[in-house]
């Protein structure tokens, strides 16, 4: 039997029938990446869900072990070795627990399915130059993201005597799986066919089969591809069980950046140290300036404090009021004019970095302004100094982490990019300046509810 296109697409249904409403962006200053493990907590429905758990030992090109995972309405826990993997699609969390180590590290499943689109697009690119090594079959087996672009690989399936179900490509046989007697509910179906496309490299209608059969493999058995290397996983059941899952997180556990780049770790050490102000703060700056005839740094502060508090409203001295005291300064003129939409890039760029700033003590918004266009001119080396420059003066600008999200984006590194995002989403003003980020979250989910 022969999977079509269209018996494919009506196949994968199933796999995103679950898929929720829209979210509203959540609060992420309790479960964002800086969030405590007590945040996350109080960020659940409920620490305690009814789950069913499985054990599977899996063999392949790492030491056979079995695998533990616990499959809730919204969340999926697996652990390895003391070592949980959380896929949290209630928050949109992938959170990775060394319970051995007694740490956490929590990330943005945005960032994570950003980078798989963004991988499958790299990948369709290549093929299309006519790239070996990109077959569209391996690619949507391990990234799981199908697009109209590449089309559905046309599979083979046939249907074995002893029940079990094999799937072949191109030739060989690729996958197959044999269903246990442990039937699932339509629900408790959709969810373990999430799961696989959380963790397996399985083709996602190979897993539209498996949700379509209602049970749970007995033995799964896959290929996956390495360069010229070809290894076969075996996935075998061991133990089936309805449970009250726990969250992991429900006892502290200190979050720890262990792993992340150094620059970012850096950052972050930044954003702990560097000095909180208040609205209030910067208006006793903006008249100390003012005061000793300084307009140009009065302006620097009142843009400063304006991305940050939004359009300050009398009695406090309004920005524009600002600026007209400063247009006696060619700089005011300058920095104004790199605002508009329609400023060349390099032009800016040059006029802003041989600005004279000795008579300045602030040039938070300089710097972050400055990262922000080179970022936009793709000359990501120079904008990440000057970035965090920015960042050191004042953590409290939500344009800064918004920069350094499309620079880390732009570099390949989507889950660091997301780190950002949510960073800056946290800060007050941060929900406007990262709307777009909030808007392609939505797209993302609209174009594959079955990822999320």
């Amino acid at each position: 039997m022969r999977i079509s296109g269209a018996m494919a697409a009506l196949a994968l249904a199933c796999c995103a029938a679950h898929a929720a409403p829209l979210k509203q962006p959540p609060d992420f200053n309790q479960v964002g990446p800086l969030a405590s493990s007590a945040s996350l907590v109080a960020a659940q429905k409920s620490v305690q869900q009814d789950a069913f758990e499985l054990g599977y030992r899996i063999e392949g090109d790492r030491d056979a072990e079995t695998d533990l995972v616990d499959i809730g309405a919204d969340v999926a826990m697996l652990t390895r070795d003391r070592r949980i993997s959380i896929f949290d699609h209630g928050l949109e969390r992938f959170i990775d627990l060394d319970d051995a180590a007694h740490k956490f590290r929590n990330d943005s499943w945005y960032g994570v399915i950003d980078a798989r689109i963004r991988a499958t697009a790299g990948a369709s690119a290549a093929r299309n130059m006519k790239q070996a090594g990109f077959d569209a079959f391996w690619v949507q087996s391990e990234l799981h993201v199908m697009t109209a672009e590449d089309g559905v690989p046309e599979m083979v399936r046939r249907d074995s005597k002893d029940g079990s179900v094999h799937f072949f490509y191109g030739g060989p046989e690729v996958a197959n799986y044999a269903p246990s007697e442990h039937r699932l509910s339509a629900q408790e179906a959709q969810r373990f066919g999430r799961f696989l496309l959380d963790y397996s490299a399985l083709h996602p209608r190979i897993i539209a089969d498996i949700v379509a059969s209602g049970a749970v493999p007995a033995r799964l058995s896959y290929l996956t591809q390495a360069g010229d290397k070809t290894v076969d996983t075996v996935w075998t059941l061991q133990s089936f069980a309805a449970v009250k899952a726990v969250y992991p997180l429900a006892r502290p556990v200190p979050v720890d950046h262990t792993g992340r780049p150094e620059l970012v770790i850096a950052m972050l050490g930044s954003i702990a140290a560097a000095p909180k102000r208040s609205a209030e703060d910067f208006e006793a700056s903006i008249a100390k300036a003012l005061t000793a005839h300084r307009a140009f740094q009065a302006l620097l502060l009142a843009l400063e404090r304006d991305a940050q508090y939004g359009p300050c409203k009398t009695p406090c001295r309004m920005t524009k009021g600002v600026e007209a005291a400063a247009k006696r300064d060619p700089r005011a003129a300058t920095l104004m004019g790199s605002f508009a939409d329609n400023a060349a890039l390099d032009t800016a760029i040059d006029a802003l970095k041989a600005m004279k700033r000795d008579d300045l003590t602030d040039t938070a918004m300089l710097d972050a302004h400055l990262g922000h266009l080179l970022v936009q001119a793709g000359r990501i080396d120079e904008a990440l100094p000057v970035l965090s420059t920015a960042l050191r003066a004042d953590a409290g600008l939500p344009g800064v982490y918004r920069s350094l999200g499309d620079a880390f984006r732009g570099s390949g590194d989507s889950v660091n990019a997301w780190l950002f995002y949510d960073l800056g989403r946290a800060l007050p003003g941060g929900a406007e300046a990262l709307s777009g980020v909030t808007a392609y979250e939505a797209t993302m989910v609209k174009a594959h509810p079955e990822l999320f």
